[in-house]
């Protein structure tokens, strides 16, 4: 789990213990807080392309607060140890943006595949002077909108409800939020790599995007970010805009949602279930 420093930014990554060739935890498990930044140099030591074939351990010293991962590689040992923080507020807030996300109703929640998510993502990140996103949802097609505007131009992109793009979408009215551009495209880098993408807003704007990741074992591996709105409001139903937003394919999505549903509070939750967060 990553908290942003600007603390309205949280990723969170759920590795199931089949995923390990050894594993091993004391009863009741635990939590420690290490600087991300200091974990990514370790990892990345060999170069991050000699990631798949480099054997990594990690272990964690109740004791001593000490995080420890060694790497080898063609038989080159590389042992790295990390001191963690202590209980200070930052650690203390890692689940706030969690908390505050399943404290209020979700207005919008959607299943899409991930490859026609990441060609709208590309597009909004080849903007110049951009800053800002708009995300705007609605009950009509298109449901769900991304939209930036930068210093020579804008970009206007609609996902619509269809059974290529949509495996289940649910939405209360028609709302739109602003989020920080660079924020936003974080969010979505593990696109490259996911199959599904689920995405949902909350009363208050909170935006929580959750990937699921096809391992070659046959497992799945979640990775959550959370972010705050810096801005939101809803459609006025006489806006011209509403209307505009209300044209395209207006077919229903009949294809059966498979994924199962758990609590939504679960962020970091080391569930058995195999589907979204629900």
């Amino acid at each position: 789990m990553v908290l942003g420093q600007a603390k309205y930014t949280q990723a969170n990554g759920m590795m199931k213990r089949e995923l390990f060739q050894a594993y091993r935890c004391v009863e009741g498990g635990g939590r420690f807080t290490v600087n991300i930044k200091t974990v990514l140099e370790c990892l990345g030591i060999f170069g991050f392309a000699s990631l798949q074939s480099t054997s990594v351990s990690m272990s964690y010293n109740l004791d001593t607060g000490v995080f420890r991962i060694a790497l080898e590689e063609q038989g080159i040992l590389t042992t790295c140890e990390i001191v963690s923080y202590a209980d200070t507020e930052d650690a203390m807030e890692l689940t706030a943006l969690a908390t505050a996300f399943a404290e209020t109703d979700e207005v919008f929640k959607a299943i899409l595949r991930s490859e026609h998510l990441r060609e709208v993502i590309a597009e909004l990140g080849e903007i110049p002077g951009a800053g800002q996103a708009t995300v705007s949802v609605s009950p009509e097609s298109p449901p769900l909108q991304f939209s930036t505007q930068g210093t020579f131009g804008y970009c206007d992109l609609e996902l619509h409800k269809n059974n290529s793009t949509f495996l289940h979408v649910e939405c209360e009215a028609e709302q739109r939020w602003q989020y920080n551009l660079t924020a936003l495209l974080k969010s979505m880098r593990a696109l490259q790599h996911a199959k599904d993408t689920f995405v949902r807003v909350n009363a208050e704007g909170i935006l929580c995007v959750q990937h699921q990741i096809p391992m070659s074992n046959g497992d799945n591996l979640f990775i959550d970010f959370l972010m705050c709105a810096e801005e939101g409001d809803e459609f006025d139903n006489d806006d011209s805009t509403q209307q505009a937003t209300r044209q395209g394919n207006e077919s229903d999505v009949e294809e059966e949602v498979q994924f199962k549903a758990a609590a939504p509070q679960n962020f970091d939750d080391d569930s058995e279930d195999d589907g979204f967060v629900m």
